[in-house]
């Protein structure tokens, strides 16, 4: 069996949680029957936002809309006929929130759509060089953009000078975390940064209100706070959003254009942490690390070399209307997955990538898989081991964070904690996964811990 054929059976065994255990997967309720047939196509949306950030569609909505977008299904995207195809896996990927991540689940278990829980995290990168490799990198970045832009040589004056005048500040990029079906261990530790960074999007969305105010673009705070929902943290898409509405501008990409891209007359800064800060924590919390939409970028060579040199895994190389020229390139340089995703928002209109629209080369989602899993199969060991060293209501409650409630039904003051690691294990991992020994000392420390699973409420106690 070649390359080709080995990743095959590899994603598959992964996506489908190996077909031929069928009755076991039904008892789970994991993926039906027609879920389980095994094809060469196999889709993963690995770049996607809910309105639990600045998306427009509930996380459940974004699912049902992966699902029915069929084989055979197309679109026009640019003007030009895409084809899209069902997704099997989908991440979602909402700005510095993992709030959807529940939803999506329980909605994805309908139809047999696997749910890797993702979050695309704000953050500044500022690389650091010394002289000789501030030349280097100048003339590399001459090169390439005489190669990615060769008919757009005033890109390249505007890069330059960004590049000299942004080299104390940073650049703001956006780090994609990549998690397994139980979540990130220490979630705590992420769920506080990403909280941080939340806050400093209210005091952000208010500093870019007073630039546009001075730019003669009055917008109300309280109109931007309705547009974008309660317990949501502003962002770009809904001051564009209500600049669309307000007559400013006649759409999104308008607003973009003029006044909201990065540096531009009305963008600014909140309190994101740096990009190392960021790559360090995904590490420790069990995460795959990515870089989204390099082609943003305004020095993309010196912040990949700086992300790479930080522990940086994966960069977005692949979209919907080819791969992006030279970014492939960087990636193999680096030594970096290379992956993809549509970013779909749900905006709407011909210039938006749907769900399902990048279709990503099966050796790219074997190399994502092949680094991503037994980070994600420790990442499960360290918090089934937090568990057992902390059988409390809490802890318990943590679990439950990535567990579908109806998994618990038919439980009762009969069953171990233990079971509860069971069942953890039989939907979180593979087959081949639940054939470790590795949890075995975990049930051992949990036999005398009891649940109890009293009016629709469940806790623990011990036998001792």
């Amino acid at each position: 069996m070649g390359e080709q054929g080995l990743a095959l059976s590899y994603v598959h065994d992964w996506v489908f949680r190996n077909p031929s255990d069928a009755a076991a997967a039904d008892d789970q309720g994991f993926l039906p029957p027609a879920a389980r047939k095994i094809t060469d196509s196999v889709v993963f949306e690995l770049h996607c936002h809910s309105n639990r950030s600045d998306g427009f569609l509930s996380p459940a909505a974004l699912v049902e809309r992966a699902h029915r977008n069929g084989v055979g299904f197309l679109t026009v995207l640019f003007l030009a006929p895409v084809l899209i195809h069902s997704v099997n896996v989908l991440a979602l990927t909402d700005h510095d929130t993992m709030a959807g991540i529940s939803e999506a689940m329980q909605t994805a278990q309908k139809y047999g759509i696997r749910i890797i829980p993702g979050v695309e995290i704000s953050a500044v990168c500022s690389p650091s060089f010394s002289y000789e490799e501030e030349a280097f990198l100048e003339t590399k970045l001459i090169s390439f953009h005489k190669e990615v832009h060769p008919l757009k040589p005033h890109l390249l004056i505007l890069c330059m000078n960004d590049r000299r005048e942004e080299a104390g500040i940073g650049e703001p990029v956006h780090i994609l975390a990549y998690y397994g079906s139980s979540g990130p261990s220490r979630y705590e530790d992420l769920d506080n940064l990403l909280s941080n960074i939340r806050d400093g999007r209210y005091e952000r969305a208010k500093n870019m209100l007073l630039k546009l105010a001075k730019l003669k673009v009055p917008i109300k705070w309280e109109h931007v706070a309705k547009i974008t929902g309660e317990g949501v943290a502003p962002g770009r898409v809904h001051i564009a959003r209500a600049m669309v509405e307000a007559g400013h501008v006649e759409n999104l990409r308008e607003a973009f254009n003029r006044y909201l891209y990065d540096g531009g007359p009305a963008y600014a800064l909140g309190t994101e942490p740096s990009a190392e800060e960021v790559l360090q924590l995904i590490h420790r919390t069990g995460g795959i690390s990515a870089l989204a939409h390099p082609w943003a970028l305004k020095n993309p060579i010196a912040v990949i070399r700086s992300l790479n040199a930080a522990g940086l895994h994966a960069m977005e190389v692949y979209r919907s209307d080819g791969k992006a020229s030279g970014y492939g390139e960087l990636a193999d340089t680096h030594e970096l997955i290379k992956i993809g995703g549509s970013d779909y928002h749900g905006r709407g209109g011909h210039d938006e990538s749907d769900l399902g629209s990048v279709r990503l080369p099966l050796i790219s989602i074997y190399r994502f898989l092949k680094v991503a899993r037994p980070i994600w199969y420790n990442a499960t060991k360290d918090i089934l081991q937090n568990f057992a060293e902390d059988p409390s209501n809490t802890s318990l409650e943590k679990i439950m964070r990535f567990l579908m409630p109806n998994k618990f039904k038919g439980f009762s003051t009969a069953n171990s904690a233990k079971d509860i690691v069971d069942l953890c294990v039989s939907s979180w991992l593979t087959k081949d996964e639940k054939e470790e020994n590795d949890f075995d000392e975990i049930r051992h420390m949990l036999a005398d811990t009891f649940i109890s699973n009293c009016s629709a409420q469940m806790s623990l106690y011990s036998s001792r």
